[in-house]
C-alpha cells in the first residue's frame, strides 16, 4: 500500500472539509486547532494489524462523534486494541477508504460503558 501523493492528499483534505460543512457546527469556544463539527453518522471501520490491509469482512459499524479536516472520533464499547484503522466513509455515490491513527481513547459517561476514540487521518487508500 503506497502513499498516493500530493494530489490524493489534497483531494482527501477537500473531501473532509466538505463533509465537515454538511453538519452543523458546535457553538461556543473551540480550543482545538481545527474546528470540529458534530458528525452523528454510522460509518464502518476495520483495525489494521501491522501493514496488513484489512479484509472487507473485518469492517464493523461505529457511531461517529465528530469530524474535522484532519480526523474524526467515534464510540466503542471497549478501549481499542489497535493503533491504526481503515475507515470506509460513505459519500454517495462512492465509498472512500482512509487510513487513520488512533490518537486517544477516553471513557465517557453514559448508560453503558463506552470509549470515545479520536483518530488522525493519515492517507486515502484504494480498496
Amino acid at each position: 500500500m503506497s502513499h498516493l501523493g500530493r494530489s490524493a492528499d489534497a483531494d482527501l483534505y477537500n473531501l473532509m472539509h466538505e463533509m465537515a460543512k454538511l453538519v452543523p457546527g458546535k457553538e461556543g469556544a473551540e480550543r482545538r486547532r481545527e474546528p470540529r463539527s458534530d458528525f452523528p453518522s454510522v460509518e464502518r471501520i476495520a483495525p489494521m494489524r501491522g501493514s496488513n490491509v484489512p479484509d472487507e469482512s473485518e469492517f464493523f459499524e461505529v457511531k461517529c462523534r465528530d469530524l474535522t479536516r484532519n480526523g474524526f472520533s467515534f464510540f466503542l464499547s471497549d478501549r481499542p486494541d489497535f493503533d491504526s484503522l481503515v475507515v470506509a466513509l460513505a459519500t454517495p455515490p462512492e465509498t472512500i477508504y482512509v487510513v487513520a491513527e488512533v490518537t486517544h481513547s477516553n471513557r465517557v459517561q453514559s448508560d453503558t460503558p463506552k470509549f470515545a476514540v479520536g483518530c488522525r487521518f493519515v492517507r486515502r487508500m484504494d480498496y
